[in-house]
């Protein structure tokens, strides 16, 4: 163990301890030391009695100067013996003047020395000041002996936690040390002698354990400090306000300045009596004029000036958050480009609050820095996952989970709000909790762009979501999950078209693939309900689990249905639904309105959450958090971007990206100009502002931008590298770079995502309107030519989207016929999956491209693409286009078969519609033109749907 024996290096002109002293033939201990209390030997104390009779010991001395001298009485007293009668009366006022609470050199009583007594030691000592021993080390030897200690750990010890233990120590000490000058700023006493000879620290009478929260701090050396506030007994003349303000105030400065030096040493490589520190001015009384401290600092600002490349040296190997803390409280850093940034520090309270923070949040502001890396992204990086306020918004989504996790019954959380707002960053925050209680989180987004498969959304979640589940569980999670799944009878491949991820966990199961007998509207009606069988085969009272869909006002008719039958299914249980939906739009809400009200009436928890702008406070936290800035430091800052942002997440991060912050690679720190921020003009509207931006950006990274901006909200590489738009651009190799500045993210290798929907559609007004339908065109041309024949119908969506936003553009019957086959295929894919509000689309955009010759020329195409598009036309309820199809196939048709399934699809019609009469009629054409009159039994035959069943 360790041994220390404990001297304390004493530079002031005071020290603690209390008692009765004798002056006759004191024993010297030490000249210049003080020895520690806990390995005091008692027999060095003599035994030798003062002038009140008691018993008499023999004290120690620990401290002599040429006016002053300190012994150690006893284990818990000690004396000041001094010539200065002022010296002795102000360390006693300051005394008296501060809490009991705080931890101090509490005189007890000020003796004045007998005339024989003094005639002994030359008339040099005249006043005894008694007090209270404090016990513990200087700060100056516990930085020593902590050094020491920190090289002495054996290689094997983990370098990263024994880094972080010894910085959280260093905290514990600077806190402890921050509330002590708090206390006593508090009671208006300033000290004016910190140093790191004048700081106790108190381990709780342990030299070797650790510090924590538990250590104290006292200050010593109260001989130069001095009251802030004038006090009625002690001065006659009262002083003007504003001149015992402007003292007060250079008198905290002062403290403020020497706790910065305490700091620069105790966490870095800074010295006390570096050459670059300042000369700081007279100690201030009530009686100086209030322009001394101004005049002084005025004086002093061109030798500050001139020396502050040795004082940011001096912070050289320091955390951000650290040397900014220090920066802020040196006087000599005020004048270096204090006013710029209005980084400086006013009352130690902000201080202490600040290292309190940096405690409790030590993994965000004391993370690995790369400042190579910060200085070349020429804009302030923000944590992706950082989350920032929403505190009564995050406990109600909580709170629903809970009741889920533990009630079973389905509860439904609507989150709404504009865009950008921060919905989806709220929603993500459940992941955590849910994958806490071994649950899942399926989810899927709409999107808004024209050519979107919303009705497909629901399906592509529980695809992603078994995909992830089959490449992380293990084998027995599998297995069970699998087991669920087959015994809720799912009997039919029709969900294995849809959800192909699916069949890789079922694996050889035996599953029918009979759907032959069910028509459109009924194989509908079975994906309704073997989509609520899954679901609630995956959640139970061990694996509950979250629906999240992003962006409900894209939602499509269908798919609003096949959620809401979900929500209100009794046997699905543990399933929490939480929707997200802007609230912008009136015509976009209504659907989602009437879903809500009619899950209302099934008796079902719904829990709205609308989401306003971020609060000041949270604002700050980002700014602090991003720059690993002190949070009372950030704050102007944060104020300015408050109000140039009005607390919209999405423009605050656009606007940080901006470059207007930036890392100074010389300076060691984030550099801004709060003028430059403040008079920048920027637009009210957030697409307006990103728009304007991305138009200033080089022209290979504007191009990237335009092509992403046509690929979706999600893309991979491969897609982008085959939409080559430029052959003097490598694509590939600038996306990376277009990365760096945020607009997009590389989710996972070789898949990107927008950051939001709103920088996708700034970035796609890049575009000339005029010139859009020729850029998508040309972008299918290039995805359908550098696909691979075996990847076409994989890909066939992606291809598609593009083609059908330029049919307009298409001028040959090759090319039309083409893509007609494309738009044929594709329909025919999202008819396996029931989602026939997609097949529909893709099938009239196929039909639209057909010449008017088109059954002369493309027979076989032509009937292929009517006869499919009257289905889904039917059933998504459009009948004036499946009437308009229904008359071009009777008309065109060579074979009376072909015309059977519009011959039905018109008459089913006609009987929904009420004219059960020109049913009857369409019904005895059909038989004439077949042959087959109508029977004489059938004259009188008055019911529309049996005569469309006999025919």
């Amino acid at each position: 163990k360790y041994q220390l024996k404990m001297h304390r290096n004493i530079k002031s002109d005071g020290f603690l301890g209390i008692g009765d002293l004798s002056l006759s033939s004191p024993r010297r201990h030490s000249n210049n030391h003080a020895s520690n209390d806990s390995d005091y030997d008692e027999d060095e104390v003599p035994s030798e009695s003062f002038n009140n009779g008691s018993r008499r010991t023999n004290p120690c001395l620990v401290y002599s100067s040429s006016i002053t001298q300190i012994y150690r009485q006893s284990k818990n007293e000690g004396v000041k013996i001094t010539t200065s009668r002022k010296l002795i009366e102000n360390e006693e006022r300051i005394s008296k003047c501060l809490p009991s609470s705080c931890p101090q050199r509490k005189i007890i009583k000020v003796v004045k020395q007998k005339q024989q007594q003094q005639q002994q030691h030359n008339d040099r000592f005249a006043f005894a000041a008694h007090f209270e021993w404090v016990n513990g080390v200087t700060l100056d030897e516990w930085h020593r002996h902590h050094q020491q200690k920190q090289k002495q750990k054996t290689l094997n010890d983990n370098n990263d936690q024994r880094q972080k233990a010894d910085l959280i120590a260093r905290l514990h000490v600077a806190i402890a040390l921050a509330k002590t000058l708090s206390d006593y700023h508090d009671a208006g006493v300033a000290h004016g002698n910190i140093s790191m000879s004048n700081i106790i620290v108190d381990m709780c009478g342990h030299w070797g354990r650790e510090v924590d929260s538990s250590c104290t701090v006292t200050l010593i050396g109260l001989s130069k400090s001095l009251l802030m506030k004038e006090e009625t007994s002690g001065i006659a003349k009262m002083k003007p306000t504003t001149r015992r303000a402007a003292n007060s105030i250079a008198l905290v400065k002062k403290d403020l300045d020497a706790m910065g030096r305490v700091f620069q040493r105790l966490f870095g490589n800074g010295s006390e009596d570096d050459k670059e520190m300042i000369s700081y001015p007279p100690a201030l009384s009530l009686d100086e004029d209030e322009s001394t401290t101004e005049h002084y600092f005025t004086d002093n600002n061109n030798k500050r000036k001139k020396k502050r490349g040795k004082s940011s040296g001096a912070n050289e190997g320091l955390h951000l958050y650290l040397a900014s803390m220090i920066s802020a409280l040196r006087t000599s850093q005020y004048y270096d480009g204090g006013d710029l940034h209005r980084e400086r520090y006013d009352d130690v309270s902000c201080v202490l609050s600040d290292l309190k923070i940096a405690l409790a949040k030590y993994d965000v502001y004391f993370r690995e820095f790369d400042r190579e890396e910060a200085s070349s992204l020429n804009h302030l990086p923000i944590p992706r996952q950082a989350f920032y306020g929403r505190q009564s918004e995050l406990s109600i989504l909580m709170s629903s989970l809970q009741g889920v996790v533990h009630c079973g019954k389905p509860t439904i959380t609507m989150v709404s709000g504009p865009a950008g707002i921060g919905k989806t960053e709220l929603v993500k925050q459940i992941k955590a909790s849910i994958e806490e209680k071994k649950g899942y989180t399926i989810s899927g987004k709409f999107d808004m762009k024209e050519g979107s498969r919303p009705d497909t959304v629901l399906f592509e979640a529980l695809n992603s979501f078994f995909g992830t589940f089959v490449n992380e569980s293990d084998a027995g999670t599998r297995s069970s999950m699998r087991q669920r799944i087959i015994d809720t009878s799912i009997s039919s491949m029709a969900l294995l078209h849809s959800i192909p991820n699916l069949g890789k966990l079922l694996g050889d199961v035996q599953l029918s693939d009979d759907r032959s007998y069910l028509n459109t509207q009924e194989q509908l009606l079975q994906s309704k309900f073997l989509l609520c069988k899954l679901i609630g085969a995956i959640a139970d009272s061990k694996t509950p689990i979250v629906l999240i869909f992003d962006d409900l006002q894209w939602c499509d008719q269908t798919s609003l249905s096949v959620i809401q039958t979900i929500l209100t299914d009794p046997d699905i249980q543990h399933c929490l639904y939480v929707g997200c939906y802007r609230n912008q739009n009136e015509t976009l809400m209504e659907p989602i309105r009437k879903m809500i009200d009619a899950i209302k009436n099934q008796d079902i928890n719904i829990y709205s959450i609308n989401l306003a702008p971020l609060e000041k406070e949270s604002v700050n936290m980002l700014i602090s958090e991003s720059m690993c800035l002190p949070p009372s430091l950030s704050g102007h800052l944060s104020s300015i971007l408050y109000r140039k942002t009005a607390g919209s997440p999405l423009f605050l991060r656009a606007f940080l990206s901006d470059g207007m912050i930036r890392f100074n690679l010389t300076k060691r720190r984030f550099d801004y100009d709060t003028r430059k921020i403040l008079m920048k003009e920027i637009p009210k509207q957030t697409v307006d502002y990103l728009t304007s931006r991305m138009s200033q950006l080089p022209q290979s990274y504007r191009v990237v931008l335009k092509v992403a901006s046509c690929l979706g909200h999600q893309f991979s590489g491969v897609t982008f590298n085959r939409a080559r738009v430029k052959s003097n651009f490598q694509l590939g190799n600038i996306l990376p770079s277009v990365c760096q500045i945020g607009f997009i993210h590389e989710i996972s290798l070789d898949k990107y995502m927008w950051s939001h929907d709103e920088v996708m559609h700034a970035a796609s007004r890049l575009i000339p309107d005029n010139m859009k339908e020729h850029f998508h065109l040309l972008i299918g041309t290039r995805l359908l030519m550098n696909t691979p024949k075996c990847e076409l119908e994989a890909t066939i969506f992606s291809i598609l989207v593009h083609f059908n936003k330029a049919i307009h553009l298409i001028q040959t019957d090759e090319q039309k016929y083409e893509i007609a086959r494309l738009n044929l295929m594709a329909g025919k894919s999202c008819i396996k999956t029931s989602s026939l509000h997609s097949a529909a689309e893709y099938f009239t955009n196929g039909i639209a491209l057909l010449p008017l010759d088109c059954f002369k020329n493309e027979y076989a195409l032509s009937i292929e693409l009517y006869d499919l598009a009257q289905n889904a036309l039917r059933i998504t309820g459009d009948f004036e286009t499946m009437n308009s199809c229904v008359s071009r196939v009777i008309s065109n048709a060579r074979f009376f078969h072909e015309k059977v399934n519009s011959y039905r699809n018109l008459v089913g019609h006609l009987i929904s519609t009420g004219k059960p009469a020109e049913a009857m009629s369409q019904c005895a054409v059909v038989l004439n033109e077949n042959g087959d009159p109508l029977p004489n039994n059938y004259d009188d035959i008055t019911d529309a749907q049996k005569m469309s069943e006999y025919v």
